[in-house]
């Protein structure tokens, strides 16, 4: 997907990525900029120094503006088309702000980076918009439409995903035995779809979830994952999925694990691991 935002009135921004996935039926973009506040750059009173970037929003769709910087105290302001401000960022924590938001109207809109009078220094700025029908998770999701649906938000890192929605989604790939979570550390989602101590059911389990997935994900590249030899877990069996030509896009992992008991080696158990990121 082709970076949103317009080349600056003020500086010129540098892409490093953007992905989108064809024949998704799911919309969602991210990209990352990297750019910095000047001496250089404008300042107002009672505003601050400023860059602005000019981007194209549309009426219905969600955005996700995540700043961060170590260099000076930042804060962004969403200014609308008729050059109204609409949102802006509350305090930085960590160096980070941010600025989540339902598009009202289709437009261009700004974007301003601000900091204070004599700020100046580097920063990155993440960003992803999802559209309407990418949101929320639709009851009785089928199995397809759920890979579909998180493809297309690990691509924007789940920047966008609907967390609070997990426990109580209609997804098929999830099932009703299965639990998921995000990866806070590598971003990922992981999807238990079964963990016990039947070996044959394990096993079921994962040819069964890996021809669903090989029929539904399409012309993608796919091969096997080997076990590390671990103490506490090997991986029996592993499948790997990957978008041709896009050594950088998403991943789909799927692991049958032996869960090995360190006190106890009579207590073994099975755990088939789906991973999206």
């Amino acid at each position: 997907m082709k970076n949103r935002i317009r080349n600056s009135v003020l500086f010129l921004l540098f892409c490093l990525s953007s992905y989108a996935y064809a024949q998704n039926p799911y919309n969602v973009e991210y990209n990352e900029v990297r750019g910095s506040l000047k001496s250089s750059d404008k300042y107002k009173k009672d505003f601050g120094r400023y860059h602005g970037f000019e981007l194209p929003l549309y009426e219905g769709e969600k955005a996700n503006f995540a700043l961060f910087s170590s260099d000076f105290n930042a804060r962004i302001v969403l200014v609308d088309p008729k050059g109204k401000v609409y949102k802006q960022s509350e305090e930085a924590r960590d160096g980070m702000v941010s600025i989540l938001t339902e598009i009202p109207i289709s437009g261009d809109w700004i974007l301003y980076v601000v900091g204070g009078k004599n700020d100046t220094g580097q920063f990155a700025l993440r960003y992803a918009f999802a559209a309407s029908n990418s949101l929320n998770i639709s009851s009785n999701m089928d199995f397809c439409s759920s890979l579909n649906f998180l493809i297309a938000h690990a691509a924007a890192h789940f920047m966008m995903f609907p967390v609070e929605q997990l426990d109580r989604s209609g997804m098929e790939l999830i099932g009703k035995e299965g639990k998921a979570e995000i990866d806070e550390k590598d971003g990922s989602l992981n999807i238990t779809i079964y963990e016990g101590a039947d070996e044959n059911r394990a096993k079921t389990s994962f040819n069964d979830t890996y021809s669903r997935i090989a029929n539904c994900i399409g012309d993608w590249d796919s091969a096997d994952l080997h076990s590390k030899n671990e103490k506490e877990e090997d991986i029996l069996n592993g499948k790997i999925f990957s978008e041709k030509g896009n050594k950088d896009g998403v991943k789909v992992l799927l692991k049958m694990i032996r869960q090995n008991n360190s006190t106890d080696y009579n207590k073994i158990s099975y755990k088939i691991l789906l991973t999206v990121k």
